[in-house]
């Protein structure tokens, strides 16, 4: 199965020749960003996606709106790299690997304590521990539709998976 990863020009020569390295991601401590890095606290994993552009959709515009994120419902692009130069590249990953995963479909079955940066987790006003289970549910609130098409890959993914499309 054919999935995308949008990424600077920079990084080409390193990719094709090691790959796409699966390291853990890190975002500020604040905004979606965060949340999604408390999620996969030190999990390795490679972003992808099956959405071929990085084009911001109409309906991600009116996500952004209804939540007051203006800013983001002005931007063109939803990846904002290098001033906007970046490369699309193909990843060509079987279709039923197993360290292949849906990222919706990842937090529905893997209720996990989500963490922050700083070591921190959340509680509820019952002082339940915030956990991917009690908040997928409202994924939809936390995530814009495109991330419907958001996939992570649980470690390295070798140079010859991968081509400029």
């Amino acid at each position: 199965m054919i999935f995308y990863q949008h990424t600077d020009p920079k990084f080409l020569p390193s990719i094709f020749e090691k790959g796409l390295l699966a390291r853990p991601w890190h975002a500020p401590e604040e905004g979606m960003n965060a949340f999604f890095s408390a999620i996969l606290h030190n999990r390795d994993v490679v972003w992808l996606t099956t959405q071929p552009s990085t084009e911001t959709t109409k309906a991600d515009v009116a996500w952004a709106r209804q939540r007051g994120f203006d800013d983001m419902a002005a931007e063109k692009h939803w990846m904002e790299r290098a001033n906007g130069n970046t490369v699309r590249l193909a990843v060509n990953i079987p279709k039923y690997s197993k360290r292949l995963a849906h990222f919706r479909t990842w937090l529905r079955k893997n209720p996990i304590v989500i963490v922050f940066e700083d070591g921190s987790a959340r509680c509820n006003n019952a002082s339940d521990l915030m956990t991917t289970a009690n908040i997928t549910a409202n994924i939809l609130d936390c995530a814009p539709p495109s991330s419907a098409l958001w996939y992570v890959h649980f470690g390295d993914v070798p140079p010859k998976r991968i081509e400029v499309a």
